[in-house]
């Protein structure tokens, strides 16, 4: 398992200096990529004595219930409106609705633009 794991992680880091960092992408005013990393730091929610939360599962306990889709939903949602090198790593699965973050300026997050407004440095 630890093994896979590490794999898993090597893989996922060498896609992401790919198709990020490298210069694929790099100086296009009409596309951009930009992680959402809002489940890089999370878990299973447990109940409990410690019990994983099978509310988050379908049926068959392999895919994901309605109940999860919506809470990865507002992850995906508040990770796009957060800035490039700010953005929130984890979803604390508290089913509220509440957290939802609204736009309340211009929230286009990419590299390019957060260069251009000084968010970023950009090498």
């Amino acid at each position: 398992l630890e093994e896979m794991k590490r794999i898993n992680h090597e893989y996922q880091v060498g896609k992401q200096f790919y198709l990020v960092s490298g210069d694929l992408y790099d100086g296009k005013e009409d596309f951009a990529v930009v992680l959402q990393p809002f489940l890089r730091n999370s878990f299973i929610p447990k109940i409990g004595e410690g019990e994983p939360d099978t509310s988050f599962f379908s049926v068959d306990c392999f895919h994901i219930s309605e109940r999860a889709h919506a809470e990865m939903a507002i992850g995906l949602w508040n990770n796009m409106l957060e800035p490039i090198g700010r953005k929130q790593a984890y979803n604390n699965f508290t089913y509220d609705r509440s957290k939802i973050h609204c736009p309340s300026e211009c929230n286009i997050r990419t590299v390019r633009a957060c260069v251009i407004l000084g968010f970023v440095q950009y090498n």
